[in-house]
């Protein structure tokens, strides 16, 4: 899978509202929720490059500020989502750059 496909099925797997999203210091009783990382390790099995994408958005060579940035209380859905939609279109101008 490419790295905008990954992060578009991650996208979809947390629901269209953020049901399946952990973070924000949620708490949610469902089957599984995943943080906007460990879900792209569900998603795929290339999932590297889709989080480099992720690094490049938040310009950090590590997960760690991402993860603190997924998990601060006061962190609403919408905001992970537009943070999706940005490292898609990243993903995709990417790839489009290197077909």
């Amino acid at each position: 899978m490419k790295a905008s496909e990954i992060l578009k099925a991650g996208l979809e797997r947390l629901g269209p509202n953020g049901e399946h999203w952990a973070g924000g210091g949620q708490k949610n009783n469902d089957i599984y929720c995943e943080c906007m990382t460990t879900v792209l390790n569900n998603v795929g099995e290339d999932e590297l490059e889709a989080l480099d994408v992720f690094k490049r958005i938040f310009s950090t060579d590590r997960l760690a500020p991402i993860w603190a940035w997924n998990d601060n209380p006061k962190r609403k859905f919408p905001e992970v989502k537009a943070k999706f939609l940005e490292a898609i279109a990243l993903a995709e101008n990417q790839e489009a750059a290197n077909a």
